[in-house]
């Protein structure tokens, strides 16, 4: 898109999801219109990380993210920023168009208007996770059809 007003519009329109064929997965971004957000890294029935955030489109396709002080939960210890770790820039770009498909355990259809690529890890330096950290997320789940 390009647009920051567009792209800031279809940011906080969604709760982004990366691999939604996958049942045990819970990676996701949220942004919120007041400019905070929640990072979110879980698998299986763990969570390994619950990031808050402040976050801005600083220029176009570039989101700024500043990480904050994000209490302990599960598995995760909580996470405390300091200077080498408070901030990341990572480049971006939105898609428009619809992904579809089953998830794989329950067979429940899915389908998404929006796809979100970014640059590299969402997440702060110095957190170790033990599956891949995608930077593929998908917004603005639609009802998808019985197959």
């Amino acid at each position: 898109m390009g647009d920051a007003a567009s792209d800031i519009a279809v940011l906080t329109g969604s709760s982004w999801t990366a691999t939604p064929e996958d049942y045990s997965s819970m990676r996701s971004l949220e942004f919120s219109e007041d400019g905070s957000g929640t990072l979110t890294y879980g698998y299986g029935q763990t969570i390994y990380a619950i990031i808050k955030c402040r976050w801005r489109v600083a220029r176009a396709c570039v989101l700024e993210l500043e990480y904050l002080e994000s209490p302990r939960y599960q598995r995760f210890q909580g996470f405390v920023p300091d200077e080498s770790n408070r901030h990341r820039e990572l480049g971006y770009r939105l898609i428009e168009g619809e992904v579809e498909g089953v998830e794989i355990i329950v067979a429940r259809p899915f389908r998404y208007l929006w796809t979100l690529e970014l640059s590299g890890s969402p997440y702060p330096e110095g957190l170790a996770f033990p599956y891949g950290v995608p930077t593929v997320y998908h917004g603005h789940h639609r009802q998808a059809a019985e197959r």
